[in-house]
């Protein structure tokens, strides 16, 4: 069974959390641009990543900002290797913290060097 549709739609975290939910085995294809990340799936749990050169954790730090983009799930049998270890939501989260606090410590690096004007 394919899923299509576009992160404008249906956010990325979303997508992650219904494909465990409903514990599908597969890869979710996503398209930005010239962008392509490709995210996969073992009985609804985010196993593996893969973005140009990125792969893991570190792709999908690089996409949760993608508000816009065309997906599309293919449900089948994947071997990409497992190179997630933690559970997909979590790995979502903590590339939302670790933005958070790269935003939070450039606007303190900015205040500070306005105070010294």
């Amino acid at each position: 069974m394919e899923i299509k549709g576009d992160l404008y739609d249906v956010p990325l975290d979303s997508l992650i959390e219904m494909i465990g939910l409903q514990e599908k085995t597969g890869f979710l294809t996503i398209t930005r641009n010239e962008d392509v990340a490709v995210l996969y799936f073992l009985d609804g749990r985010l196993c593996g990543a893969v973005k140009g050169d990125l792969e893991g954790e570190e792709v999908i730090y690089n996409i949760l900002n993608w508000t816009t983009g065309a997906f599309i799930f293919n449900e089948r049998m994947v071997s990409p290797g497992e190179n997630i270890k933690r559970e997909g939501l979590s790995v979502y989260k903590e590339g939302l913290r670790k933005l958070f606090v790269f935003s939070a410590l450039r606007n303190i690096n900015i205040n500070l060097k306005e105070e010294k004007k």
